[in-house]
């Protein structure tokens, strides 16, 4: 049977378990937004040019009437 009054050892566990897994989920969270500061500008840079090249593709289809 599970309840309040259960064994000390297995809370401390849980704790232990919970705060290594929110370690572990910030140093996750550093990591992905330091990679990203690293290639921003590179991405912008393709976004703009695909949606500039998506965008010229569209007009000169409608112009041609395709």
């Amino acid at each position: 049977m599970t309840g309040e009054g259960g064994d000390p050892g297995k809370l401390l566990d849980r704790i232990v378990s919970g705060c290594f897994a929110v370690l572990l989920g910030a140093m996750a969270l550093y990591g992905a937004v330091t990679i990203l500061q690293d290639i921003w500008l590179s991405l912008c840079v393709l976004a703009f040019v695909l949606v500039v090249g998506v965008g010229l593709w569209l007009g000169f289809r409608r112009w041609r009437g395709w």
